[in-house]
């Protein structure tokens, strides 16, 4: 008798990016390079990504939040098959960071809940304000917007900040349990620039 052994190893193939999104400075982005003929698995190595953003050697996903809007296009990215470091693919893709929308920058102002909500956002999507319900004054701050999505052709930003609260009684100042806010902006419609909260 006789006995076989050895194994397959397929070329990988670099076939983009898995979704048809554009990152925006100030916004958390994360998209993956599809591969093809990833059979045992393989790693992920990218230069020329736009600043703020990096790679997830093991999966693929490049994440994070960018910083300046511009063009990117020599994204050099090479996947290597871990069942032979020989096996590998090269390709260059392209990034376009889009800037902060006019219309999500400045000083917002409005009632949310009941609440009176006062907010700043800059152009690199740093946010802070405060709210207050009339005893209680919550203060928050967030580096960057979590998520922007598209409906019916508006385009909607997501803010999550933790807020600290603080209240008087007599003369002391006594804190509240720190709160989760998440609040979202969206262009209005034939009325640009301007939001709603």
């Amino acid at each position: 008798g006789f006995a076989l052994s050895g194994r397959h190893v397929v070329q990988p193939v670099i076939r983009g990016f898995a979704a048809d999104s554009h990152p925006m400075v100030g916004v958390e982005y994360a998209n993956a390079i599809g591969v093809a003929n990833d059979f045992g698995g393989v790693k992920y190595a990218v230069s020329g990504l736009p600043d703020g953003l990096k790679v997830n050697a093991s999966t693929g996903v490049i994440s994070g939040v960018p910083t300046k809007a511009k063009a990117y296009p020599n994204v050099k990215v090479t996947v290597t098959s871990l069942m032979s470091s020989g096996y590998k693919a090269t390709d260059t893709l392209s990034l376009a960071v889009d800037s902060l929308p006019e219309w999500a920058q400045g000083r917002f102002s409005g009632l949310v809940n009941g609440h009176m909500l006062l907010m700043t956002v800059g152009a690199t999507g740093k946010t802070s304000g405060r709210f207050t319900d009339g005893i209680t004054n919550w203060t928050f701050s967030a580096s960057s917007f979590a998520s922007d999505s598209q409906t019916t052709g508006n385009r909607i930003l997501v803010c999550r900040a933790i807020a600290k609260g603080t209240y008087r009684v007599g003369n002391r100042t006594k804190s509240t349990p720190d709160e989760i806010l998440e609040f979202t902006l969206k262009a209005l419609p034939g009325i640009l620039p301007a939001s709603s909260i």
